[in-house]
């Protein structure tokens, strides 16, 4: 399954599986994947209508969530038109403290 974390987190029934592998003691395994990935793998998670949850309780579940939000183009993914990412978009405005 670690192999094929950016797959799973973009369909509807394993992504919710994913978003509670990262409520579980599997949750650094799984934050270690998505940290693997590229910047723009990243960002297709994060404008998908299903991975754009993973990515939220990535974020909200861990310590080092910076290197995360760090990792993903947030220009570009607060510009695109997709409504699903909207949650999210507040992490380049300050809106969300990343550092809970």
């Amino acid at each position: 399954m670690k192999d094929d974390v950016a797959k799973l987190s973009i369909q509807k029934d394993s992504s919710y599986v994913i978003e509670m592998c990262l409520d579980s003691s599997s949750m650094e395994i799984v934050f270690l994947e998505l940290l693997k990935l590229t910047p723009g793998q990243l960002n297709l998670i994060a404008e998908d209508q299903f991975g754009n949850y993973v990515i939220q309780r990535a974020i909200n579940v861990t310590t080092t969530s910076r290197k995360l939000i760090l990792q993903i183009d947030l220009y570009n993914w607060s510009s695109s038109s997709s409504a699903f990412d909207v949650p999210v978009i507040g992490l380049d405005s300050g809106e969300i403290d990343v550092d809970e």
